[in-house]
């Protein structure tokens, strides 16, 4: 339920600022704070439980989203690519180190107690028209996979900055998996 809610609240917010996140997304500027920020603002009063930065149990790290009531805890990870020469300025992100980012909040998740609801939602950008068939981003998203993960798109916005234009992609990413396919 939590993921659900922050993935489409997510989609809703990038919408409603697409100018702001077209420019953020040319800089290649990271964003996560301020997005965690504007989807509590937006759930505070339909979930008052909701907490943000929640410490892992028995941990000094911490969880984006924590959900008492649920018992549901989710990671945001935003992923700034190489991608899109033409759309954003070049800055040395190395995407590969996100991804491994992207891998070490999962396993943080899989810590937690087995009644425990957990998720990731990752969005990337900026990412090519193509990015359904680019072959390094997939090589990426496929390294989550075969770590027993289920990856799956939860929502895109075409972004436009200076006649040129690329996606941003949010990406579910659904723990559980590999225990079920362990169990087997």
């Amino acid at each position: 339920m939590l993921a659900q809610l922050i993935s489409d609240r997510s989609s809703t917010i990038l919408h409603r600022r697409f100018s702001l996140i077209s420019r953020l997304a040319s800089e290649r500027a990271r964003f996560e704070g301020w997005l965690q920020l504007e989807l509590l603002a937006e759930l505070q009063e339909e979930f008052p439980s909701l907490q943000i930065e929640q410490a892992y149990p028995d941990s000094q790290e911490r969880c984006d989203f924590y959900h008492g009531a649920s018992e549901e805890w989710l990671e945001l990870k935003l992923c700034v690519t190489n991608y899109c020469q033409g759309f954003a300025n070049y800055h040395t992100r190395p995407i590969t180190d996100q991804i491994n980012g992207i891998i070490q909040d999962v396993s943080k998740l899989r810590r937690l107690p087995s009644n425990a609801k957990s998720s990731v939602l990752v969005i990337a950008y900026p990412l090519p028209e193509n990015y359904s068939v680019h072959k390094e981003w997939n090589k990426l998203l496929n390294k989550i996979r075969e770590s027993g993960y289920e990856v799956n798109k939860a929502f895109s916005m075409c972004l436009e900055r200076n006649n040129q234009s690329c996606n941003l992609v949010g990406y579910a990413i659904r723990l559980g998996v590999k225990d079920e396919v362990e169990e087997t």
